[in-house]
């Protein structure tokens, strides 16, 4: 929760903190993202996993105004947690399983990659925009204040993450981060691939003989925490 003492602002529909602290809309946009899930979960409840989960991602992952915030903040881990608890919650796996494997199959970049990602993006937009002072002022940021720049400090860490020099913060595009961080996933890729399978057995859009609903759930459990 937010101290009492933080006088708190919205603007078109971004939280504002009297500390420029950014929790309390980081934390405001994870209540969101909850109450959104609960509503996709329960509205669908009907459908097969891999459809709920292709539902929440469409329908809760806006995260309006995150490529404001501050990707260095603890906070994130917060909204990250959700949405993997929510994906978990789609796809009715464990609750231990691991998140790189909800990447793969639900076929979405990590929540904080795809946070990264949006904010390269927009950060490229401003430094290449036709408007001379946002123009001005980003490449300020980006290119000589760096870190002491809000802008600067988002720039450099997206570039750390995705492993691009400063120089070409511009290349940084959904194809590539996308490309990139799979790469770095590829090693999960076949187990991914088994638990898709297994979760169209469990929701009888697939048939394998022998096995029973009860013999999925045991591989299912094996794959998501081994």
């Amino acid at each position: 929760m937010c101290n009492h003492i933080i006088r708190i602002y919205t603007h078109l529909g971004h939280v504002i903190s009297s500390r420029l602290d950014d929790k309390c809309d980081i934390l405001s946009r994870r209540s969101s993202l909850c109450g959104k899930v609960n509503n996709v979960l329960c509205y669908f409840s009907k459908c097969d996993p891999l459809v709920k989960a292709e539902l929440v991602r469409s329908y809760c992952s806006d995260f309006y105004g995150c490529v404001l915030w501050d990707l260095s903040h603890s906070c994130i881990e917060d909204v990250c947690v959700a949405w993997q608890k929510g994906l978990r919650r789609a796809l009715g796996v464990p609750w231990r399983t691991h998140s790189v494997l909800l990447a793969h199959v639900t076929d979405t970049l990590p929540l904080r990659d795809e946070l990264f990602c949006r904010t390269a993006m927009f950060v490229s937009k401003c430094v290449t925009s036709e408007n001379g002072i946002v123009n001005f002022v980003s490449r300020h940021g980006v290119y000589f204040r760096r870190v002491s720049s809000p802008i600067g400090r988002n720039a450099q860490l997206c570039c750390v993450r995705f492993d691009v020099p400063l120089h070409r913060l511009t290349s940084i595009n959904r194809n590539n981060v996308r490309r990139y961080v799979y790469t770095q996933l590829n090693v999960h890729s076949w187990t991914a691939s088994v638990m898709k399978d297994m979760l169209r057995i469990k929701s009888r859009q697939a048939e394998i003989s022998g096995f029973s609903i009860s013999d999925v759930d045991f591989i299912l459990e094996f794959l998501c925490v081994s």
